[in-house]
């Protein structure tokens, strides 16, 4: 906008040279429009154009209009109320024109680009773009003292969402062209309050084209900060920006309210690093920060400008240390496990697309705490999808992949999912789901697929659909839990005591809202094979399990009488049962897994333990 006003500054003061007594008495407004408008090759208005001669040439502009592109029709690229300024006389015949003071009021600046990528901000057919901003830069005029007040700036992204920034007042300034050049303004950032200190090299260092500009530059609105130091190229468009970022904030309040996001979530951000920029591409390398008390680095940053009404482009790769989810999304105090919980509205037309790479060496996220956590994930229209998600729990490995996809009006989400599960220790799943005494000793492995819908992740669970399949190979289980489930009357005059060796182990899981059957459920084991199948409720921590032996594969002394586990999970009351004949039926059918989800089909029938053999 600078480079626009001493432009026109000094165009008009040329037009104004022949008619230099006289021009005191006479507005040049029609003749300065008709002749910025061939120089801009630009439709141009002025309302008014007075002119005061001496040693320094007072001028007083007002009602300028500016207009823009045909490809943007409509905005007009600048308006300006007033503009005074006194300008040297000396320096229209020596250059470059040198403006001792200069106030503008009322200024709106439009900025954007045509679909074919011109800026708006780039006058004429002329040259090249990197000779035009060596000859803009070379003759750049000598603004020692230039005032703004109530002026607006509009940057419409290629994406086409506008960004206000409002200017209540700034003011540039230098003592001399050999001198620091400072900038600093107060205004606001899309209605959030901001102010900004420049400190900038010489006005001499920037009419040298082609080298680079030095330039630290701090916006700040409250407490948050955001600092660039270093070099840029292209100075004039604020553009090739290369050096290091710098951005403090204590409080997330202002960097949602700037990116308009509506959010109570209140976190604490502080991130430093290398950054650049180059024309739509904006991007930060080997960068380093903390998010509340969770340090991370982050070895890239990247955001790239779509095309016109295209979404932005957001790469992320950041890894953590300890990262403690339930400190960051819980309510009240800092740690809180209760109320942790996602949303699961996913955006069918984001403003930005988004790729993560995501990990931590340690995570906290409800009651679970895992090492090792990979997520890699992408936000695309109306689809979260999770690429890949692994993690180390109790010493198990767990992979898994799925997505969360935008369904109905509202801001519901569907979840797929599938989950791997390795060597998971059996005494670790008893932990996990909460139950009592579990007399199995080994490593287990599973696969899971789930399928749910909700607002949010803990509601979308209350209500899921899911499926799984517990494989064991090898592993022990509790001789006496063998003889139980035969009824074996050795158990009347002795106590079995050790465990015994398990061929394999399989338990093919299905569940609905919580509600859940379990068939089959077969164990082979050196001193017999047992069978059984029956429910639970996972909210209500409830049991219901039927099993009993296979008569041909325990001994001489069992009875084959089913025994019947129910009650909580946590301590399940034993008794003897009896099978119903819709009971037998399900046992019976021990091959019968097409009640699980198709994914998991495949993994329980390469279990032996599907064999009644």
């Amino acid at each position: 906008m600078v480079r626009w006003i001493g432009a026109a500054i000094l165009l008009l003061v040329l037009l104004a040279g022949s008619a230099w007594i006289a021009a005191g008495r006479f507005d040049f407004a029609g003749l300065a429009a008709a002749r910025l408008g061939a120089a801009l090759e630009r439709p141009v208005s002025v309302g008014s154009l007075r002119l005061t001669p001496g040693r320094w040439i007072s001028v007083s502009l007002k009602d300028v209009r500016v207009d823009n592109l045909p490809a943007l029709a409509g905005e007009p690229v600048v308006q300006l109320a007033r503009l005074d300024a006194e300008v040297d006389v000396f320096s229209l015949i020596r250059g470059p024109v040198v403006i001792r003071r200069a106030t503008v009021e009322g200024a709106k600046v439009f900025l954007a680009r045509t679909p074919e990528g011109r800026g708006n901000w780039q006058f004429g057919s002329a040259p090249p773009a990197n000779a035009q901003a060596g000859d803009a830069r070379a003759s750049f005029p000598g603004l020692y003292d230039l005032r703004f007040a109530g002026s607006e700036l509009v940057y419409r992204t290629t994406s086409g969402t506008d960004l206000h920034i409002r200017l209540e007042d700034a003011l540039l300034r230098t003592e001399g062209d050999d001198q620091p050049l400072v900038l600093t303004a107060t205004g606001a950032y899309n209605n959030v309050p901001i102010r900004l200190q420049a400190d900038l090299a010489p006005l001499a260092a920037l009419r040298e084209a082609g080298k680079p500009y030095e330039a630290r530059i701090a916006v700040a609105s409250g407490e948050t900060q955001l600092t660039f130091q270093g070099v840029l190229t292209d100075p004039l468009n604020v553009d090739g920006a290369k050096g290091n970022l710098d951005l403090n904030a204590p409080t997330s309040a202002a960097l949602l309210a700037i990116a308009g996001v509506s959010s109570n979530l209140d976190i604490t951000l502080q991130l430093k690093g290398p950054f650049e920029r180059s024309g739509d591409l904006w991007r930060m390398t080997d960068a380093s920060g903390w998010l509340d008390d969770a340090t991370f680095t982050a070895p890239l940053l990247q955001l790239r400008e779509g095309a016109r009404g295209q979404p932005d482009a957001v790469k992320a790769e950041v890894a953590f240390g300890r990262l403690d989810l339930n400190a960051l999304l819980g309510e009240g105090r800092r740690g809180s496990r209760s109320n942790a919980d996602l949303s699961l509205a996913v955006d069918r037309a984001p403003d930005t697309l988004v790729e993560a790479k995501l990990t931590a060496e340690r995570l906290f996220y409800a009651g679970v705490e895992a090492d090792n956590v990979t997520l890699e994930a992408s936000l695309d229209s109306g689809l979260i999808a999770v690429k890949a998600f692994s993690l180390t729990y109790t010493g198990s490995r767990i992979d898994a992949d799925g997505q969360i996809a935008a369904i109905g009006e509202g801001n519901r989400g569907r979840i797929t999912a599938k989950v791997l599960v390795s060597g998971m220790e059996a005494q670790s799943l008893r932990r996990l789901l909460g139950i009592g005494n579990l007399p199995l000793q080994g490593r287990l492995n599973a696969q899971f697929a789930v399928i749910a819908e909700g607002a949010t992740l803990n509601a979308a669970s209350r209500e899921a659909r899911a499926s799984a399949v517990v494989d064991m190979r090898g592993g022990s289980i509790s001789r006496r839990l063998i003889e139980i489930a035969s009824t074996d009357v050795r158990g009347l005059f002795r106590s079995a005591d050790g465990m015994t060796g398990i061929s394999c182990l399989v338990a093919v899981l299905d569940v609905r809202a919580g509600a859940g059957t379990i068939s089959p459920l077969r164990i082979r084991t050196q001193s017999g094979t047992i069978a059984g199948s029956g429910s639970f409720n996972v909210f209500r921590r409830q049991v219901d399990l039927t099993v009993s032996s296979e008569a041909s594969t325990t001994s001489s002394f069992a009875l084959d009488v089913p025994v019947r586990l129910s009650g909580s999970m946590s301590s399940p009351t034993i008794r003897p049962a009896r099978w119903s004949a819709a009971g037998r039926a399900e046992l019976a059918a021990n091959d019968n897994v097409n009640r699980l989800l198709p994914e998991l089909r495949p993994f329980a029938r390469r279990n032996p333990c599907l064999s009644s053999r």
